[in-house]
């Protein structure tokens, strides 16, 4: 049984095109902009004006952190409302937290694509969340994966995924007990916990590895100086991803702040990617790093795949505003 249809080709062709529009300066595409409260402990995206993806939209996000162990509610809270670019009428209310989940997966996925091994069978996930699940799913699709390896704070919940997951998927899914486990000779490694300190340090790491990391934590980082000293790194964007904390990433920040890197240490971003405008790996054993924060043209995409196969299959509650 393949994955579910929620992460496909078209979520990985509409992230390209986000995140290339993102790169070459495309005015209609926008520039990300990022604030941060440090009580809500998330940088929150803010775009508006994306006419030629379907509509002007305004993603509202809210990440608390631990604010809720032991309940079925994921970390992310998150609502995308969709306005019509013709006349500004509200056009759609959608699940922020599927839709976040689907395309944070799928870029992870795209940078995989770009940056991996073509022969990378074992893939490395760390956490047990929501992304971990939408990691898994997404990254099947652009490598030819036969092993999972997943690896989490709570055993329990590693091992539940890993069943799950095993039932759904053509391939070996297994719980190993720790972060060292999993990464022991991963060709790719996904990162998508909330940890105070690094789940990936460079001594753990296969040479050739690709890693992604969409974890955020205000108070920490995924990832080892070390790891991010001897990889290619890759963004979705420098802008977002540099800002100063909390809107940007401690993985970047803090190793810059420790001298070990500058930010000129920043390869590319996808969309120079995928452009040609920078070059992906160039030797087997290269680490090559990925490191998501987040942007708004990506919602902007997403936001407007699920309006248009919406409409196309007449699916959704219509509801009128008093």
């Amino acid at each position: 049984m393949g994955p579910p249809p929620l992460i496909t080709d078209r979520p990985l062709c509409a992230c390209a095109g986000g995140c290339r529009s993102q790169s070459d300066g495309t005015p209609r595409a926008g520039r990300p902009v990022r604030w941060a409260n440090r009580a809500t402990r998330q940088g929150l995206p803010v775009e508006q004006g994306e006419e030629r993806l379907g509509g002007r939209f305004r993603p509202v996000v809210g990440d608390a952190p631990g604010a809720h162990p032991g309940t079925p509610l994921p970390t992310h809270q998150a609502a995308i409302l969709v306005f019509d670019s013709a006349n500004g009428a509200p056009a759609a209310l959608l699940d922020g937290t599927a839709i976040t989940a689907a395309r944070t997966a799928a870029c992870s996925a795209l940078s995989a694509r770009l940056l991996a091994r073509e022969d990378a069978t074992l893939l490395a996930v760390l956490g047990t969340g929501v992304q971990a699940r939408s990691h898994i799913r997404a990254m099947c699709r652009v490598r030819p994966i036969r092993e999972v390896r997943i690896a989490g704070r709570v055993p329990a919940k590693a091992a539940g995924l890993a069943a799950e997951l095993s039932a759904e998927l053509d391939v070996d899914v297994r719980a190993v007990p720790t972060y060292v486990e999993a990464l022991d000779g991963a060709h790719i490694a996904a990162a998508t916990t909330h940890a105070l300190e690094p789940v990936v340090r460079r001594p753990w790491l296969t040479p050739g590895v690709h890693v992604t990391s969409v974890g955020y934590n205000p108070d920490g980082r995924e990832f080892d100086d070390a790891t991010i000293a001897d990889a290619l790194v890759c963004v979705e964007s420098r802008q977002a991803a540099l800002a100063p904390f909390p809107a940007g990433s401690n993985d970047l920040l803090m190793p810059i702040r420790h001298g070990v890197i500058t930010p000129e240490h920043v390869h590319a971003e996808l969309g120079e990617l995928i452009s040609g405008h920078k070059p992906g790996r160039t030797s087997p054993t290269r680490i090559t790093l990925y490191k998501s924060v987040g942007v708004a043209v990506q919602d902007a995409v997403a936001a407007a795949l699920v309006v248009a196969a919406a409409r196309m299959e007449s699916v959704g509650a219509h509801a009128t505003l008093e």
